[in-house]
């Protein structure tokens, strides 16, 4: 609880060793490993949220939160066959969590240059949840880079149709109009 104060007073350091203190008092404390793994990601130490998450899936291994921070932190480390294979593994517990098909679309998208595998993995977000914005957007770019325009288009308008101030479609829809097309 005291770590879970400091948090949000976002004294880190003094969050982090309460939480360390409780987990030396309690090894088994699941919560505990997750909550030092969560300020340890917003903290940027992925190499050591790594080590708390992985902890925490050693106490409940089909737990989604401590899966994905397995996996989540594994993309944050460049290391991303690793957290692919970490992403599959979640959906197979919990194939309607759409949040790990959108991460390894964005890896495929800017990571591994593999834009039909990216294609599929936001395609399949969106027929889990077709108001996921980002997806929109991100589907939007991938076909813009492959150079199909009103396919481009039309994910930029949808994008747009969810929510009509989301800046990142707007810009890029703006984009279109100044492409020549061959």
């Amino acid at each position: 609880m005291k770590g879970s104060i400091y948090k949000t007073l976002e004294n880190y350091d003094l969050a982090l060793s309460s939480y360390q203190t409780a987990l030396q008092i309690d090894p088994n404390f699941f919560i505990g490993h997750l909550n030092t793994g969560w300020l340890l990601t917003e903290m940027e130490n992925h190499t050591l949220a790594l080590e708390y998450y992985r902890s925490a899936v050693d106490l409940l291994p089909e737990n989604i939160n401590a899966l994905y921070g397995v996996a989540k932190s594994l993309q944050d480390l460049e290391r991303y066959d690793e957290a692919l294979a970490g992403y599959r593994a979640l959906l197979e517990i919990e194939p309607t969590f759409y949040i790990p098909y959108f991460n390894q679309g964005y890896i495929k998208q800017y990571y591994q240059h593999e834009l039909d595998s990216a294609i599929y993995y936001y395609e399949q977000l969106l027929r889990i949840n077709p108001e996921y914005i980002g997806a929109w957007y991100q589907l939007g770019e991938v076909y813009f880079t492959q150079k199909k325009y009103t396919s481009a288009a039309d994910c930029y308008v949808k994008a747009l149709e969810i929510d009509e101030d989301f800046t990142p479609a707007r810009t890029a829809a703006e984009r279109l109009r100044h492409v020549k097309i061959e």
